[in-house]
């Protein structure tokens, strides 16, 4: 559903989303780092330190091929994400700044930006 918010709000949304996506990639990343550390334990543990009675302890299990991938492909696309959020973050900006910019609502209006420039 779409709704109108104001521009300050706008930009308030884009750095949340920004955040959320650098956390996504975050995770995604501890998550390969903790299989690649447990991958390298694999190949140079072996069984006999474990008890021989009561229930063994739980171990972890290497991360598929697949799984590997679809985590990879979650950091990209969330890096990506945060990177657009922050462009139009950035953009959005420029209409406040007192810089004289061709943005700036601080600017005549015969001296800024086209809205076709702008969307360009």
């Amino acid at each position: 559903m779409e709704q109108q918010k104001c521009l300050q709000h706008v930009v308030r949304e884009l750095r949340k989303i920004s955040v959320q996506e650098l956390d996504k990639r975050d995770k995604a990343s501890k998550k390969l780092q903790r299989d690649d550390i447990f991958k390298s334990r694999e190949e140079t543990t072996t069984t006999d330190h474990l008890k021989k009675r009561g229930r063994p302890a739980k171990q972890p299990k290497a991360l598929s091929f697949e799984r590997r991938e679809k985590l990879e492909e979650i950091m990209s696309q969330s890096e990506k994400a945060s990177r657009q959020a922050m462009k139009f973050n950035d953009f959005f900006k420029k209409a406040w700044k007192k810089d004289g910019s061709d943005m700036s609502v601080y600017t005549p209006l015969e001296q800024r930006i086209s809205t076709a420039k702008a969307e360009e």
